[in-house]
């Protein structure tokens, strides 16, 4: 796994943190009511990208995530991630599996992945299988 260090700013509203992350577009149903705050403050987090190649259900990326020492990322270090370091998911699309949220009777988790020239963050189902394209976002524990 790849790792990045940054620092995340949680206490920051989740509006203003998507507004920072330019996107070109954003699912409409990403907002505080859906994905209320965890944490308060500043943290220095070590990130890791998790690359499995094949197709896998959430409960395994999860499983592989936690098997390394790390945790299924949230929304904020999602966008705070792609934000600092905006081409790391040009080439594969990011999923953070540790927020979640239920929309029209289905648990959604949010991704951000290009859609042609276009950086888009959106949600995905949490039972769906994701495709060998995905990495999925994990913080060390």
């Amino acid at each position: 796994m790849t790792n990045y260090h940054i620092t995340v700013d949680y206490s920051v509203d989740l509006a203003n943190i998507i507004a920072e992350g330019k996107y070109d577009w954003v699912n409409d149903n990403i907002k505080s009511i859906h994905f209320p705050q965890k944490h308060i403050g500043k943290r220095n987090v070590t990130l890791g990208l998790l690359h499995l190649g094949e197709v896998v259900s959430s409960v395994y990326a999860i499983k592989q995530l936690t098997s390394f020492g790390y945790r299924p990322g949230q929304v904020e270090e999602l966008i705070t991630v792609t934000k600092v370091f905006p081409k790391l998911h040009k080439r594969f699309p990011l999923v953070a599996l540790g927020t979640q949220t239920l929309i029209l009777a289905h648990c959604m988790v949010p991704c951000v992945y290009y859609n042609g020239s276009q950086k888009c963050l959106d949600l995905g189902r949490w039972n769906c299988t994701w495709n060998a394209r995905y990495q999925f976002l994990g913080v060390k524990v």
